[in-house]
């Protein structure tokens, strides 16, 4: 009996076993399933993930770009104030030898105005006839070197008569005296 028994049981379990199969094949082809759509979600979530990480580096792209747009504008800008700057050197240095030329023509005036002042006194001594203190003035004159500073045009004329220049009275009052 035991064979006989042995023999159903082999039997039944050759039962269950054809059962179990079509099950494995379709629990198989589920896996397969599954495994493809798993797949998938990592293909999808690794597609999202370099779409987020290149919007980042386009972003940052853009970011370089505005820099150097930034960059540009303040060179053109640099340029600009530096034209600037040559055109107000240039400026200050024309303003300058204006300022010069001004203090030298003032300087000028001033020495002549010496001169004239001089001129003055050694015309009023002369014409006391205090020809002493007038030499002597004159040659305190020459040594200060005035003369050269005397005008050599008339100052002024009156009544459509010539009156001399001051160096040329002062050549007459030298001549005079000596």
């Amino acid at each position: 009996m035991s064979g006989e028994r042995d023999r159903q049981e082999m039997r039944r379990l050759q039962h269950e076993a054809d059962r179990v199969k079509p099950r494995s094949k379709v629990s198989v082809l589920g896996y397969i399933t599954i495994l493809f759509a798993a797949a998938f979600m990592l293909l999808l979530l690794s597609y999202l993930m370099q779409q987020r990480k290149n919007e980042e580096v386009i972003s940052g792209l853009k970011e370089s770009v505005s820099a150097m747009q930034s960059i540009e504008n303040l060179l053109a800008e640099n340029d600009a104030l530096s034209g600037q700057v040559e055109a107000l050197e240039e400026e200050l240095e024309r303003k300058t030898a204006e300022l010069d030329g001004a203090e030298h023509s003032a300087d000028k005036l001033v020495l002549q105005v010496y001169a004239l002042d001089w001129l003055r006194e050694i015309q009023s001594l002369y014409a006391k006839r205090y020809y002493k203190a007038a030499r002597a003035m004159i040659a305190e004159f020459e040594d200060a070197g005035l003369a050269e500073h005397l005008p050599d045009y008339p100052l002024h004329t009156y009544d459509g008569s010539d009156v001399p220049s001051p160096l040329e009275a002062y050549t007459v009052i030298v001549e005079a005296l000596t």
